[in-house]
């Protein structure tokens, strides 16, 4: 997740294009990764 973050950062060389790896980051990582943490508490 953190590489997301330095290409959308070095791509544009600003804080504000940061959001977009913020954003991939948020979609490829932290959400599927809450689904498994989610499922295996309910014992799936």
């Amino acid at each position: 997740m953190v590489i997301l973050l330095a290409v959308g950062w070095y791509s544009t060389r600003s804080l504000t294009w940061t959001g977009w790896g913020l954003l991939a980051a948020l979609f490829c990582g932290i959400i599927p990764y809450g689904f498994i943490i989610w499922g295996a508490r309910r014992g799936h």
